[in-house]
């Protein structure tokens, strides 16, 4: 038989919400957490518009941009 006791967690210790059964009766003890997912961080957006942003003003900003790749890489 499979008894399931509603708890929540108080200061790092398993607070049960009922009382629980005498010792002699229990055989084993399986705790189960559901823990809520940790946030997701925000996506960054990509550097390449902001880099062309400020390459617009010479020229081809996405031939610049390969330029500066290029030799950003020898």
């Amino acid at each position: 038989m499979v008894k399931v006791i509603p708890a929540r967690i108080e200061n790092g210790h398993v607070v049960p919400e009922m009382p629980l059964p005498a010792s002699a009766d229990v055989r084993s003890v399986s705790i189960l957490l559901d823990v809520a997912e940790p946030p997701r961080p925000a996506r960054r957006e990509s550097t390449l518009p902001r880099l062309l942003g400020i390459l617009k003003d010479v020229g081809d900003p996405k031939q610049e941009y390969c330029q500066y790749l290029e030799e950003k890489y020898r």
